[in-house]
C-alpha cells in the first residue's frame, strides 16, 4: 500500500476545479499524496452536479490524491473524510458542527459549512486512486452569491466565520491556511488507518455528531429517467451500517439507502 508522512501541498491562484486537475495529472503521473489548494475556481463542483460557489478567500477549496491498493475497500470514505474534517473544523468553530450522509458539513443542522466530493478512477496492479474533494466556507458569501445558492434545492450556506462578509482583510486568510494544514496532517495520519480497517473505524465518531439524529427524515432518490417517478423515503435515522449505508425506518420496514444521487431533509412539513 502506498504509504505518506506529509501530503505535497501546491497553492494555486486560480484553476477550473481542484478535483479537475488532479484527475487530469492522474492520466499521466503519480499523484498519491498530491494536495491542491486554490484561492479560486471557476468550475468547481459539487454533489449531484451542482456548483460550488465561493469568491476569492472565501472558502478552502482543495483536493487530495490517495491511492488504495487492490483488495482495499473505498466503502464509506465519504463519510470517513467528512467525521476527518469535522474533527478539526471543530478546533475553528464556536458553533456545533454535524455531519449530514452521505457528505455534508452542516452547522447546528440548519445550514451547510462545507462538503465532500469524491471522484475515483483505476491505476495500475488493481489499484483505485481516490482525488478528494474538500469545500469549506470560511466567511459568508457575498449577498449575490447568497441568493444563488438559496435559489437552488439546497440548504442555505453558513461559514465559520458566520456573519462576516466584509472583503476586507481580516483573519479570514489566517484560518484557511491553519485549516487546510490542520486537516492534510489528520488525513495523512488517518486514510492509512481507513485503507486498513475500512469505514468501521470512523462509523462511531461520524454517528455521534450526525444530523437530524432526533428529527424525522425524507430521503428522495433522483429520477433515474426523465419523467420517471422519484421515489422517496419518510422516517428516522436508525442505524448506519459498517459500509456507511444509511438505514431509515419508516414505521412498517427498515431502508438501507447507499451513497448516490439522494437528498435527505428534515420533514417540515
Amino acid at each position: 500500500m502506498p504509504s505518506t508522512t506529509a501530503f505535497r501541498r501546491e497553492n494555486i491562484a486560480l484553476i477550473d476545479s481542484t478535483n479537475a486537475e488532479l484527475l487530469r495529472r492522474a492520466q499521466t503521473n503519480a499523484v498519491h499524496g498530491v494536495a491542491l489548494v486554490a484561492d479560486v475556481q471557476t468550475a468547481g463542483r459539487g454533489q449531484r452536479g451542482r456548483r460550488w460557489h465561493a469568491a476569492a478567500g472565501d472558502a478552502l477549496l482543495m483536493s487530495v490524491a490517495w491511492q488504495f491498493a487492490r483488495g482495499e475497500r473505498i466503502d464509506g470514505l465519504s463519510l470517513a473524510v467528512g467525521a476527518i474534517v469535522a474533527r478539526v473544523a471543530r478546533q475553528f468553530a464556536a458553533e456545533r458542527i454535524t455531519l449530514k450522509w452521505p457528505n455534508d458539513i452542516l452547522l447546528e443542522e440548519r445550514a451547510k459549512l462545507g462538503g465532500i466530493l469524491i471522484e475515483t478512477l483505476p491505476a495500475a496492479d488493481g489499484a483505485r486512486i481516490a482525488v478528494i474533494g474538500i469545500g469549506v466556507n470560511i466567511r459568508e458569501p457575498a449577498l449575490a452569491d447568497f441568493r444563488q445558492i438559496a435559489s437552488l434545492d439546497a440548504l442555505p450556506p453558513t461559514a465559520l466565520l458566520a456573519g462576516l462578509r466584509t472583503r476586507e482583510a481580516d483573519g479570514a486568510a489566517i484560518i484557511r491556511d491553519a485549516l487546510a494544514q490542520s486537516l492534510l496532517v489528520a488525513l495523512a495520519s488517518e486514510l492509512p488507518v481507513f485503507a486498513s480497517h475500512g469505514f468501521e473505524r470512523f462509523r462511531d465518531e461520524w454517528w455521534a455528531h450526525r444530523a437530524y439524529a432526533q428529527t424525522t427524515v425524507r430521503a428522495t432518490m433522483s429520477e433515474t429517467q426523465p419523467g420517471s417517478e422519484v421515489a422517496a423515503i419518510t422516517g428516522r435515522i436508525v442505524d448506519l451500517a459498517a459500509s456507511g449505508a444509511l438505514i431509515i425506518d419508516d414505521g412498517r420496514a427498515l431502508h438501507t439507502l447507499h451513497s448516490g444521487t439522494l437528498s435527505l431533509r428534515p420533514l417540515t412539513s
